[in-house]
């Protein structure tokens, strides 16, 4: 999955990286029950709570990244006092040196 956003790419690289991490010990556990059923059970159970996790995870990311690049605006939380900074980033050279209607 190639990820565009920078936001997107560190969340990404973080769930997974804490899956990883979190799997290895899980197994762990796992492989200590005694018997089938129950490693079964252990693992589904971690299966399913890391599922719902990623999930609330990205559902947050969603609603941040709505809220600071709404409306063509790119409102800052970090260190911001109460409502964020808001920067007005505008339009690229690029986008504004493109073709000319006549």
């Amino acid at each position: 999955l190639k990820v565009h956003h920078a936001e997107m790419a560190t969340e990404q690289s973080r769930l997974e990286n804490l899956s990883m991490s979190q799997q290895q010990l899980i197994e762990a556990q796992a492989l200590a029950l005694g018997d089938k059923e129950a490693r079964v059970a252990k693992l589904e159970e971690w299966a399913n709570s890391n599922a719902n996790s990623i999930l609330d995870s990205w559902k947050s990311l969603t609603n941040y990244l709505i809220g600071k690049y709404t409306n063509g605006w790119v409102i800052s939380f970090e260190g911001a006092s109460k409502d964020g900074a808001v920067v007005a980033p505008g339009y690229s050279d690029e986008w504004l040196g493109g073709p000319t209607i006549t």
